[in-house]
């Protein structure tokens, strides 16, 4: 249950950010999302962060009837025998796509489930905050397969597939310098843009000048979002 209140705390985060006047021009957005997608502020968070916060913390623990399914992300136990994905390492959970269903991999309950406990999520904050360094955590997780899901984001129009996002990248220090339009097909950069503005959100919100060329305003964008670290660059 920690992992679902987390996911939504991370995607209330992002709403209410984006929320805000001239979100586009803060230096999470820009750097997160790129300045060509600027004039999108608006649309992602309504047809993707919206979705997903709006899904709220609720949970059913058995869904008796078809019936039910129209209106739930069904969640469910994986292995790795039958969850081909489950077999990398470090995976929490796998999204599929077309049957609005998510598999929790074994990963979530080793040592007790730490990596889906509140401490975890805390010292991902933490973690993110003090060094730009990402540590795994079930609700950060949860929050990028979430943008995988086509039943939740698929009206979203800019989807390379038409579905949902892709995962183009991973690691934070990759997925910063993706082109544009790679940034918002990519899971990640959704999970990322959440967590900066959750634990940084002074830095997050530094306006940027606008008035220079596409790519002094990522630098700035990227040096502000840095600059709350003390210059430290995002790891790994």
């Amino acid at each position: 249950r920690d992992t679902i209140l987390w996911t939504s705390r991370y995607a209330a985060s992002a709403h209410n950010f984006l929320y805000e006047d001239d979100s586009e021009k803060t230096a999470a957005f820009i750097g997160w999302f790129g300045v060509s997608n600027m004039n999108k502020a608006q649309y992602i968070r309504q047809e993707i962060h919206d979705p997903i916060y709006y899904l709220g913390s609720g949970a059913k623990y058995y869904v008796a009837d078809l019936e039910d399914l129209d209106d739930t992300l069904v969640i469910g136990c994986g292995s790795a025998r039958n969850t081909e994905d489950c077999r990398k390492r470090g995976t929490v959970f796998v999204a599929n796509k077309l049957s609005n269903t998510i598999v929790v991999c074994p990963v979530h309950f080793f040592n007790n489930g730490a990596v889906a406990s509140d401490a975890a999520e805390q010292e991902s904050v933490t973690a993110w905050r003090s060094q730009r360094t990402l540590v795994p955590a079930a609700g950060f997780a949860l929050l990028h397969e979430m943008t995988h899901i086509t039943a939740v984001v698929d009206d979203f129009e800019y989807w390379k597939d038409g579905l949902a996002s892709t995962d183009v990248a991973y690691e934070p220090s990759e997925c910063i310098k993706l082109p544009d339009m790679g940034q918002i097909n990519n899971a990640q950069n959704y999970a990322l843009f959440a967590l900066d503005v959750s634990a940084n959100p002074e830095y997050a919100g530094k306006q940027v000048d606008v008035r220079g060329d596409e790519d002094d305003k990522w630098q700035f964008a990227v040096s502000w979002l840095r600059n709350g670290v003390g210059g430290r660059k995002e790891q790994p």
